[in-house]
């Protein structure tokens, strides 16, 4: 490699051969080899996910034997060396621009910066369409959101915290870390976001979501909701008061199951299958 990279994406992937060659696609789109640091770090792989991501120019595998997320992170921490730090879930799909903009923001000074979400809710069923329509307004993915499948930091904010936690929810893990005016969504920069596509399965999802909260809440770390909520948004909007319905619902009966889960000691890890379709996996550039 000749120079120094100008940033570093650290990839945690556990049997994402449906998916990785996608999300590498989208995020070197239009970088030179080498411009980033890149690792994927095959976490209790037994897929092709590691054959896929090395066909890829410049991008490094490391395998690990334990089948965690933050095991990963913490792996990909060590195996890069570049600031800033990209983390980057293997199924989710930067947007044209969205990698350059954060890198830029953070080279600006801003300690934390993502991109903001964007749900493609093509093929998804009713319900889960009617609860979409209500999460994609709430403040927390509208304003300084940093997580929901990809964040980025300056040095100075991974100084932050040390090495990552074994908890649920590592982005809300290191949201919590940093106040709102220092997170960042640069202006046009989004990815895209592939919501569970049955009812059962965003129930599922949402569970652990609640779960990884309680968690963090439990260590003292709270993640902010900031407005609107999803009253503000159905007085704004009266029209999505079937879809609220739907949103609370929901929410509700994961809270509870989530606390139940507690009590009884599972924390096992619940991962959506019905968004990760089959989908082209060829190295490209």
């Amino acid at each position: 490699m000749s120079g120094a990279a100008r940033a570093s994406i650290v990839i945690p992937a556990h049997d994402e051969e449906r998916v990785i060659g996608r999300t590498l696609n989208a995020a070197l789109a239009g970088t030179a080899p080498h411009e980033y640091e890149t690792v994927v770090v095959c976490n209790g792989t037994t897929d092709a996910t590691p054959r896929i991501a090395a066909a890829f120019d410049g991008v490094r595998v490391v395998e690990i034997a334990t089948p965690s997320k933050t095991a990963a992170l913490n792996a990909g921490d060590a195996a890069v060396s570049a600031f800033p730090r990209v983390y980057l879930d293997a199924d989710v799909v930067l947007g044209p621009g969205a990698l350059e903009a954060v890198v830029t923001a953070l080279e600006a000074g801003h300690p934390a910066a993502a991109p903001r979400p964007v749900f493609d809710t093509t093929g998804l069923s009713l319900p889960c369409r009617a609860y979409y329509a209500i999460r994609s307004r709430l403040g927390y993915v509208r304003h300084h959101v940093i997580g929901a499948g990809v964040y980025a930091v300056s040095a100075e904010g991974r100084a932050r915290f040390g090495a990552f936690p074994d908890v649920i929810a590592d982005d809300g893990w290191v949201y919590a870390h940093f106040d709102h005016a220092e997170r960042v969504n640069p202006p046009g920069a989004t990815f895209t976001v592939h919501p569970p596509r049955t009812l059962r399965s965003l129930y599922r999802r949402q569970v652990r979501i609640v779960a990884g909260n309680q968690q963090l809440a439990a260590l003292g770390h709270r993640v902010e909701a900031p407005r609107p909520t999803w009253r503000d948004i159905v007085r704004s909007e009266p029209r999505l008061m079937p879809a609220a319905v739907v949103y609370v619902t929901v929410t509700v009966a994961a809270r509870a199951h989530a606390r139940l889960r507690a009590r009884r000691g599972d924390h096992g890890w619940n991962r959506d299958e019905t968004s990760r379709g089959v989908v082209g996996t060829e190295a490209g550039r």
